[in-house]
């Protein structure tokens, strides 16, 4: 019997756009937020969180405004 090496084509999903990705960083921002403060994390890890997300948010939101033009 010889092998079956039919294969099924796939269909990938459409890039997101720069606002999606940018809606999607400002409600990761709020869940890790969030996760940080039920475990009383330190104020200097929850600083280190915010900071990392506060630089992916104003990136997207810089491609955004390119998008809109």
């Amino acid at each position: 019997m010889k092998p079956n090496n039919y294969r099924i084509p796939v269909v990938t999903e459409r890039e997101p756009t720069a606002d999606e990705l940018y809606l999607q960083a400002l409600r990761e921002k709020h869940e890790c937020l969030i996760a940080y403060r039920q475990r009383n994390v330190t104020s200097q890890t929850l600083f280190e969180c915010t900071r990392d997300f506060d630089a992916a948010i104003e990136h997207y939101k810089e491609l955004a405004w390119k998008e809109e033009r």
